[in-house]
């Protein structure tokens, strides 16, 4: 049977990444990942717009993958574009230059699409896991919003406009923040989380009882990494880690208590994602506490792979 290969690009608020695989017998084979911070979705809350700057550098990202996914022999290249493409309001403009210059279509997925993308690509990785149980929700936290999947007997979904670049935009105005502002911050989170369909899901229907906390996307990763120790980022070690309340409680205060010339220090956090580490990092904190959860684990997997399934299904 020949092997089909995919080229999966995730055009993020912050970051562009790319995966390159193919699924057999329902396994998904990653060939080769790449990912880029252009910082797309910056200051749109304020000009409603993506940069000039970002555009560009978006742009030169792209080619970049274009390159490699050529080596690869793709039978096909599947992009989406997150929070920053579905606010921005020269978006078309963007997608129609991605077109014109790289040959590449850009699909805008609604939060909805991320969150069960998200869920398919992190459900392959938990096949066969022993901690897999009944009930566990699932959030994916990005630069411009962070999607949730809460599964019981049904599953539900939906996306909440919070994301570390909005975040650190609005709320973190001083280097380092003060303890005030680390609170409205939380408080504005919690806000967010407590008006939304999930608070009442778990408040009124269901038990929280036993429920697992599985977060994706690049500040539990980072943040896992951080944990463990690691000089660099190592998918193999840090997927399925796991990582207590108390521990990233002392991590989230050793985090804002730091100024970023200092954080940036901080083995295992990436240079690029030290200056919004800190409201990805509140995300978690925010519904650990809020749902009275002790321990989240950390998935490698996510949209990319769900991402992969769904384009090798058609």
């Amino acid at each position: 049977m020949t092997q089909n290969n995919y080229a999966i690009i995730d055009i993020g608020s912050n970051t562009l990444r790319m995966l390159i695989g193919y699924v057999k017998d329902g396994k998904i084979y990653r060939l080769n990942s790449m990912r880029a911070v252009t910082r797309l979705g910056e200051g749109i809350k304020k000009n409603f717009c993506l940069s000039t700057k970002n555009i560009e550098k978006s742009i030169h990202s792209l080619i970049q993958f274009r390159n490699v996914y050529k080596q690869f022999n793709v039978k096909k290249v599947y992009a989406f574009g997150t929070s920053a493409l579905r606010e921005a309001l020269n978006a078309a403009e963007f997608l129609s230059e991605v077109k014109e210059k790289i040959g590449i279509q850009i699909e805008i997925i609604s939060g909805d699409k991320e969150a069960e993308l998200t869920l398919r690509g992190i459900m392959v990785n938990l096949k066969n896991q022993t901690f897999c149980c009944n009930s566990f929700l699932i959030i994916d936290i990005g630069g411009g919003s962070t999607e949730w999947v809460f599964k019981n007997k049904e599953f539900y979904r939906g996306s909440l406009p919070i994301g570390a670049i909005k975040l650190t935009e609005k709320h973190l105005l001083l280097d380092p923040p003060t303890v005030a502002q680390i609170e409205r911050l939380k408080s504005f989170i919690k806000t967010q989380i407590e008006s939304s369909q999930l608070k009442l899901l778990l408040n009124n229907n269901y038990s929280l009882n036993n429920i697992k906390l599985i977060a994706t996307g690049g500040t539990p990763t980072t943040l896992a990494t951080i944990d463990l120790n690691l000089p660099s980022y190592d998918g193999n070690k840090i997927n399925l880690h796991k990582i207590y309340y108390n521990n990233l409680k002392s991590l989230f205060e050793s985090l804002y208590g730091k100024p970023l010339v200092e954080r940036i220090k901080i083995v295992g956090l990436e240079q690029d994602r030290a200056d919004i580490i800190i409201p990805g990092t509140a995300i978690l904190i925010s519904f650990m506490e809020l749902f009275d959860i002790n321990e989240l684990i950390v998935s490698d997997f996510g949209i990319l792979e769900g991402a992969l399934l769904t384009i090798a299904d058609e």
